[in-house]
């Protein structure tokens, strides 16, 4: 499988290690906020299922990878 190879040509970092330094570092209720605006909640409550994903766009360092 050249998946791994390629990833790593592609950027590298480590993905996988960054992520779980950021999912141990993570604070309870931090981005609980999210859960009440109209945006989420349209989309948490479509029945069609035809949106399987929300994007959540920021800029840089403002806490979008510290979501739950």
């Amino acid at each position: 499988d050249d998946k791994p190879q390629i990833l790593q040509w592609l950027s590298p970092l480590e993905h996988q290690k960054r992520h779980q330094q950021i999912c141990d570092n993570r604070h309870d209720g931090v981005g609980e906020w999210i859960f009440g605006r109209d945006e989420y909640l349209k989309w948490r409550t479509e029945e069609d299922g035809s949106h399987p994903m929300i994007f959540c766009e920021g800029d840089p360092g403002v806490g979008k990878t510290h979501l739950r």
